[in-house]
């Protein structure tokens, strides 16, 4: 199989919670062992339009600048995933066969999924198509992985083998009432008004 390029987009910033930098900390460590290249990313839109305080990134900024970069494959996730050393097989599979890869999150090796989704993939001629047809939502709050789950599946891509791992954790306190919630909470559902889809 031919190695992919792979460019690994995620929001720079550094958490205040001990704990949260911890897990920041334990993830990081398995990203630099990966062989992916890791792109921080800080854009000029970010979440603080909205009178956010945690100034996160849209994702489709996000993607924009790892293609940009130039890169077989993206894989966008959240900071605090700890990657499998088989993952980057797992994605180069996943994205010949259908241009993209997610998976629901799992604390460990064969542990139960929550449902929830932190880190996805794809190949620049999969966002080229189905990035027009992803609404223009904030990293880290609600929908963001829903619907691109929904984009994957519409694609041909049924989840694929879970090969990261995200410890669980309490939520940031005030983070359902926050702008970045707010708006990410209207523009998912006017997306799912628009094509059909139920909650």
């Amino acid at each position: 199989m031919a190695q992919l390029k792979i460019n690994h987009v995620f929001s720079d910033y550094t958490p205040n919670d001990p704990d949260a930098q911890r897990r920041h900390n334990a993830a990081y460590a398995t990203w630099v062992k990966s062989g992916f290249n890791l792109l921080p990313f800080k854009g000029e839109r970010n979440s603080s339009h909205y009178g956010d305080r945690r100034k996160t990134p849209f994702i489709h900024d996000m993607l924009e600048h790892a293609f940009d970069v130039g890169c077989n494959a993206a894989v966008l996730s959240n900071n605090d995933v700890v990657l499998d050393n088989l993952l980057g097989d797992g994605i180069a599979v996943s994205c010949q066969r259908h241009g993209c890869y997610w998976a629901y999150r799992i604390p460990h090796i064969g542990g139960q999924p929550d449902c929830g989704i932190d880190l996805f993939a794809m190949t620049p001629e999969w966002w080229k198509v189905c990035g027009n047809w992803f609404p223009d939502l904030l990293l880290g709050y609600r929908w963001w992985d829903n619907i691109m789950r929904r984009l994957m599946i519409m694609s041909g891509c049924d989840e694929q083998q879970r090969l990261y791992y995200h410890e669980p954790h309490q939520g940031i306190e005030g983070r359902n009432d926050s702008p970045g919630e707010i708006y990410n909470q209207w523009v998912a559902k006017e997306w799912l008004r628009v094509n059909g889809e139920r909650e």
